[in-house]
């Protein structure tokens, strides 16, 4: 998901009732496990997904997947420094 995400970014994701086209998602996938994508269609209980790395192409995206192979919404991304910055931070 380069260039919005980098490895080592770590991300929290909630579960949704409703999910929203632009969404950024993590799906699991029997072939690769969990991955980051955009969500770009929503129709009864299909999705299909996208990277936002136009110059590499998913073997996932663009293609009709079950909505219930959706994990949660990222609401949080950051590196793991920053995180536990925050955290030992909290109670001072």
């Amino acid at each position: 998901m380069l260039p919005s995400f980098k490895n080592g970014d770590y991300v929290l994701a909630k579960k949704c009732r409703n999910y929203r086209i632009g969404d950024v998602i993590i799906f699991e996938t029997k072939e690769f496990g969990l991955v980051i994508k955009r969500l770009i269609s929503i129709e009864n209980k299909t999705v299909f997904l996208k990277a936002d790395n136009s110059r590499l192409e998913s073997s996932i995206c663009n293609i009709p997947l079950s909505i219930d192979g959706i994990i949660g919404k990222v609401v949080l991304k950051s590196k793991l420094l920053v995180i536990l910055s925050f955290f030992s931070n909290k109670n001072k």
